[in-house]
């Protein structure tokens, strides 16, 4: 979102004070979206969602295919029409499908407008031409979607994501020591999203390298002592390589997950660090500035 607003929000809007409205407006849309998303998996029953065993007439259904009937069927209470309305059914599930493709859209567009001013100069600019920084946009994920190996990517991205929010919300609390205003409502979420950002980063990465460490081991814990342990590097995995004849592949994928979330910890680690030593740094500066009683001010404590 900070890349978002900071890279192209910002560049449409007519003037400053617009940010406001746009900002907030954007904040509370997205988190009435995200709650009534919630609310469509709430009103479903736990035998539509997982399926009742030995009953053909009542399968599973994934978490796709669950959204458009839960939102139908919260909405059928509102209009007082069947919950099995074909076209609430239909509607929720263009709203999902256009959902989709707008968010695919939007991560392409990106992804190409920091593809070509990351390289539009120097040895790698051929990857700032448009045309292949969309091919290699698409081209990455679509690998590790077809792969199966998309699962263990996604666990990283929340920590990347969330790493960027903890940047934002310390680069916003520096703006505000800077400039002598209270810094506490920004500081104190500020350290609360880098710490369990770090935190669940560094879990993750334990999380992989146990499952490799086992399998190589031949460790048969923590699913009992005739468990296949193969079945412990299988889970960090999705179809079609989350079977036994994959197992090694799955092992590499887990190991190459090792070293990205090394990676990601001490980017964010030493992230933390500097923005922790600017922070100091700004409140240090502030103090120095502030007026004294000798002119007709107050020093700050």
């Amino acid at each position: 979102h900070s890349l978002v607003s900071s890279s192209s929000s910002a560049k449409q809007l007519d003037i400053e004070t617009d940010a406001l409205p746009v900002g907030g407006g954007a904040m509370l849309s997205e988190g009435l979206l995200a709650l009534a998303s919630l609310i469509a998996y709430m009103v479903l029953t736990k035998a539509f969602v997982f399926g009742v065993a030995g009953d053909p007439l009542n399968p599973p259904h994934n978490n796709i295919a669950s959204w458009p009937v839960g939102a139908a069927l919260l909405v059928s209470r509102v209009l007082g029409v069947s919950a099995t309305n074909v076209l609430l059914t239909t509607f929720f599930g263009l709203v999902l499908v256009i959902y989709a493709l707008t968010v695919q859209a939007l991560v392409t567009r990106f992804f190409r407008l920091v593809a070509a001013e990351t390289w539009s100069e120097g040895r790698f600019r051929v990857f700032g031409n448009k045309h292949v920084a969309t091919a290699v946009g698409l081209g990455v994920p679509w690998a590790f979607a077809v792969s199966g190996s998309w699962w263990a990517l996604w666990l990283y991205f929340g920590g990347a994501n969330q790493l960027l929010a903890g940047l934002a919300i310390m680069l916003i609390t520096i703006h505000l020591a800077k400039v002598r205003a209270p810094t506490k409502f920004s500081l104190i979420p500020g350290i609360f999203m880098v710490v369990t950002t770090l935190a669940a980063l560094a879990w993750q990465i334990y999380t992989f390298a146990n499952s490799a460490i086992q399998y190589l081991g031949n460790v048969r814990y923590p699913f009992g002592a005739n468990h296949d342990p193969s079945q412990w590097v299988l889970t960090n995995v999705r179809p079609p390589i989350n079977v036994k004849d994959y197992a090694w592949l799955a092992l590499g994928i887990n190991g190459v997950f090792v070293l990205v979330g090394l990676i990601l910890f001490l980017v964010g680690l030493s992230m933390a660090i500097r923005l922790f030593q600017s922070y100091r740094s700004s409140m240090t500066e502030a103090r120095a500035r502030a007026p004294t009683a000798a002119d007709g001010g107050t020093r700050e404590k």
